[in-house]
């Protein structure tokens, strides 16, 4: 069994580590991928990589465990759709507030 299990895990690192996944959902702090249009995972993104790997505060069905080297790497990998992700959806909405707090304290 223990076997069985290290083999399925080593399945999903490999995938993850080389970004064969398609991403459902993205937000600054976790994305949440699907594998072979079935397995989901929710990964920590924020901290600029240094903590990449499983969000503990999500459902994942499996634990996936990754080395500090495969942390970089699939880290890598998932950096231009953070970018993208920031730059499309985040960076407005920051910047709606920041308009919105200096239109409050009136500041030009």
């Amino acid at each position: 069994m223990k076997n069985s299990i290290e083999e399925v895990q080593h399945y999903f690192n490999t995938k993850i580590i080389n970004a064969k996944y398609e991403v459902l959902e993205i937000d600054e702090h976790t994305i949440t991928v699907i594998i072979d249009n079935e397995y989901r995972f929710c990964l920590w993104i924020a901290n600029d990589g240094y903590s990449f790997g499983l969000y503990d505060g999500s459902y994942n069905f499996m634990q996936i465990k990754l080395s500090e080297v495969d942390k970089k790497k699939a880290f890598n990998n998932v950096k231009l759709i953070i970018k993208k992700n920031y730059n499309e959806k985040i960076k407005p909405k920051k910047l709606e507030q920041y308009n919105k707090l200096k239109k409050e304290l009136g500041i030009k």
